[in-house]
């Protein structure tokens, strides 16, 4: 005796109707286009990401979360790689900020004291090289 149904044929004889082939292909491609894509671009260590986008690497590391850091391994010293993309994305929103730069703070000026020749206390300078004197 057989496990198999006895409506299923066994696999020698499988046959599939052109009908039913173009109707599974039909499937697979609309499953295909309502897939999300996958990343497939390539990735950059941390010291080419820093120079790529003007940083220093241990800002890299620091933001390594928002950069969507992919670890290399397990442990706490894994090394990092960062999608390259994230580097045309950085430019992108740096473009759009210098395009419409927030209003910034405006900068105090260092006071020079009461006047020239004192000091903030309103005592004189010494004299360099018999100057001032």
């Amino acid at each position: 005796m057989t496990d198999a149904a006895p409506d299923v044929p066994s696999r020698s004889n499988a046959r599939l109707h052109p009908a039913d082939i173009a109707a599974i292909a039909s499937a697979v491609v609309e499953q295909l286009r309502e897939a999300p894509a996958e990343p497939a671009g390539r990735f950059v260590d941390a010291a080419t990401l820093a120079r790529e986008i003007g940083v220093e690497t241990s800002w890299v590391y620091r933001h390594k979360d928002k950069l969507r850091a992919v670890a290399l391994g397990d442990g706490p010293r894994a090394r990092l790689r960062f999608p390259a993309e994230v580097m045309g994305e950085l430019a992108s929103a740096r473009a759009v900020s210098k395009a419409s730069p927030a209003q910034a703070a405006p900068r105090r000026r260092r006071s020079r004291g009461a006047r020239a020749g004192m000091t903030r206390a309103g005592n004189p300078l010494l004299p360099v090289n018999g100057e001032g004197v």
